[in-house]
């Protein structure tokens, strides 16, 4: 039950955050961690849509979650 509720709130944040991935000037540290998966794939345009079910994202959208709650 906690997992489903975590999973739901990773959701939340990444449908927020989804249109603003690929921009410069947002998700910088997103940005930089993907930095060297996007070298070793020889991608120019990241489609995190691949991403979500990876730990690294997860990880990513789970900081994410915690700045925005933090932030009230």
């Amino acid at each position: 039950m906690l997992r489903e509720k975590t999973e739901r709130q990773l959701e939340e944040v990444y449908q927020s955050r989804k249109q603003y991935l690929n921009k410069k000037d947002c998700c910088e540290e997103l940005h930089e961690m993907c930095r060297n998966c996007e070298n070793y794939c020889g991608w120019k345009n990241h489609d995190y849509e691949g991403c979500r079910n990876l730990a690294c994202f997860k990880n990513w959208l789970g900081l994410e979650y915690l700045d925005w709650v933090n932030g009230y």
